[in-house]
C-alpha cells in the first residue's frame, strides 16, 4: 500500500517537532522535503501561537491535497486504467495517442506520484525516470522528471508544484543530485528549475543531440560545466 507524502498526519494528534517529523518521514521513505513546523502546523512553536493562529495554520494543513507515491511495481490492471485514462485526457497531440495502450510515453519509470480527488479518481500525475548523466568523466544520479499532468478541471491549484516538493524530497534522499525535465521554464522556474544549454541526450548509433532542458540542484553539488551528456531518450 503507498504511504502518502504528507505523513498520514491524521496519526499524531500531539504536537511534534519539524525534525521528529522529518525523521518519520524517512522512516516511511516518502520523500516530502523541507517538512518545516510552519507549513506542517506540528511544532513546539504552535504552543506560543494565538488560537487563531494555530487554527489558521491547521486550516492551510488540510486544505493541502495529498501526495502518494506508487511505486510502478504496485500498478495493478485497475490502476493502469485510470492512469493511462488521465494521462490520455491530459495530452491530446497525435503522438499521444500511445497512452491509450500503455501508461508512458517512450520509456517505462520505476516511480510515479499522484493526487486523487474526494472520490479517490486520480488528478494528478508525475513521472519519475533513474537516470544519470555524465561529464568529465564524472557521472551523477538524475531523476527524470516526465509525464506531468492535471486534469483539466482540478488546474489552478498548485498541484504540480505541491508534488515537485514531495518528489524532490524523495529523489535527494535516495541519492540523486539533480532533477532534469523537458518543459517551460515560465512553469518549473517557481519551483527551484534553471533553464542549461549544455545538456546532451541519446548516444549510441544517433550520437549526441543538444536539447535545452531544465535542471535543480538537490543537493551542494553545482550543476557542471561542458558537455552534459544523459544517455538514451527524452522524457
Amino acid at each position: 500500500m503507498a504511504v502518502s507524502t504528507e505523513c498520514r498526519r491524521n496519526f499524531m494528534p500531539f504536537e511534534v517537532s519539524a525534525q521528529f517529523l522529518s525523521d518519520k518521514c524517512q522512516e516511511y521513505r516518502i520523500g516530502c522535503e523541507g517538512v518545516a513546523a510552519d507549513r506542517s502546523g506540528f511544532s513546539l512553536d504552535s504552543h506560543f501561537r494565538t488560537p487563531e493562529e494555530s487554527a489558521q495554520s491547521r486550516s492551510s494543513t488540510k486544505m493541502k491535497p495529498e501526495v502518494e507515491y506508487l511505486p510502478d511495481s504496485s500498478v495493478d490492471d485497475a490502476l493502469d486504467h485510470d492512469l493511462r485514462s488521465l494521462l490520455a485526457t491530459c495530452f491530446t497531440k497525435p503522438e499521444d495517442a500511445v497512452f491509450r495502450h500503455r501508461r508512458y510515453f517512450e520509456e517505462p519509470y520505476p516511480n510515479r506520484w499522484v493526487i486523487r480527488d474526494g472520490r479517490g479518481a486520480i488528478v494528478a500525475h508525475i513521472g519519475g525516470h533513474e537516470k544519470h548523466v555524465e561529464v568529465n568523466g564524472q557521472s551523477y544520479r538524475v531523476g527524470g522528471i516526465g509525464d506531468v499532468c492535471v486534469h483539466p478541471d482540478h488546474r489552478g491549484k498548485g498541484s504540480v508544484r505541491t508534488m515537485l516538493e514531495c518528489v524532490h524530497g524523495w529523489l535527494s534522499g535516495h541519492g540523486f543530485v539533480f532533477a532534469v525535465l523537458f518543459g517551460d521554464p515560465r512553469v518549473y522556474g517557481s519551483s527551484g528549475y534553471v533553464e542549461v544549454s549544455n545538456l546532451y541526450y541519446g548516444g549510441g548509433k544517433e550520437g549526441w543531440k543538444q536539447v535545452d532542458g531544465l535542471v535543480k540542484e538537490l543537493s551542494e553539488i553545482a550543476w557542471p560545466g561542458g558537455e552534459v551528456r544523459l544517455p538514451g531518450p527524452k522524457f
